[in-house]
């Protein structure tokens, strides 16, 4: 932030990791050191458990509402702005256009920070929206800074760096979060969560979890912690462990607890987010 009119500055800053690795926890902390100790306004968005918050017209609309209050308030009369805040937003199209408008004709310096851009969403039509990017500005002015969170691997990261490396030169500076190295500090993160409830491990317990190829990803210590938590057969937890670190990957982890979850509580699996390919199949067997 600030880095914003300086000219010669990216205009970008990209978190990118796996899923889990805390790059959500990282925005979200660091908009609440920025608010209290900044003045440049801060316009946040998180990807939350309804599909609603996935939208990317939604997304748009908020920023163009917060945006024109912003200038409202300078008392500066701008048509833009009457018109982001009182047309009826009829296609997603109207909102790119008013979107990249407003970013430009904007006099007054903001922060725009986007959290997990991979879960965005628009309708089948608009689809190319979102794999080329056009809803971002191409020219971003000195007055605007974007900070965005994405999962690597996943066709938004790789379109997104393929867009913004302009002959070889990237226009943003990217900030890659490997979750945590030091075996210490997962024994740690893992403590202190089964800590809350008055449970602990033994250190064998404890390295047995903290030397998979998973425990650098904070996700998984504490959906591994909170898994123990609810186990209360004291004298079965080592068999427990050795069943959860067994799993070869997150996703199944997840089917596992899933499985866990159906068999406690019965009823019916749905879920608020898009779920495509190999995860509809897995969860469909459930």
């Amino acid at each position: 932030a600030a880095s914003i009119g300086a000219p010669n500055h990216k205009p970008i800053l990209l978190i990118s990791g796996e899923q889990g690795c805390g790059k959500s926890t990282l925005l979200s902390r660091w908009a609440l050191q920025y608010g209290n100790n900044s003045d440049i306004p801060l316009i946040t968005h998180y990807i939350g458990c309804s599909t609603y918050s996935r939208d990317l017209s939604h997304m748009l609309e908020n920023v163009l509402q917060i945006l024109g209050v912003d200038i409202d308030e300078t008392g500066g009369e701008d048509q833009l702005m009457t018109e982001c805040t009182s047309k009826q937003w009829s296609s997603l199209q109207d909102n790119i256009e008013l979107f990249n408008r407003a970013v430009q004709a904007q006099e007054q310096k903001f922060v725009l920070a986007i959290d997990c851009l991979e879960s965005m969403s628009v309708d089948s039509d608009h689809a190319h929206v979102l794999e080329n990017f056009t809803w971002l500005p191409n020219n971003i002015p000195d007055t605007c800074r974007i900070i965005i969170t994405c999962t690597t691997n996943s066709p938004p990261y790789e379109n997104f760096t393929k867009k913004y490396n302009s002959k070889g030169e990237k226009n943003y500076v990217e900030y890659p979060m490997e979750g945590i190295s030091d075996v210490e500090q997962r024994k740690v993160v893992i403590q202190r969560h089964l800590e809350t409830y008055c449970k602990h491990l033994d250190p064998q317990q404890l390295h047995t979890i903290c030397n998979t190829n998973l425990s650098h990803n904070p996700m998984y210590l504490v959906a591994v912690a909170n898994e123990l938590r609810v186990f209360g057969i004291y004298e079965e937890v080592d068999t427990q462990i050795n069943s959860i670190v067994e799993a070869p990957t997150q996703e199944a982890l997840w089917f596992n607890i899933f499985n866990r979850w159906c068999r406690d509580y019965g009823g019916v699996l749905t879920c608020s987010r898009k779920i495509t390919g190999s995860r509809t199949r897995s969860v469909s067997s459930l």
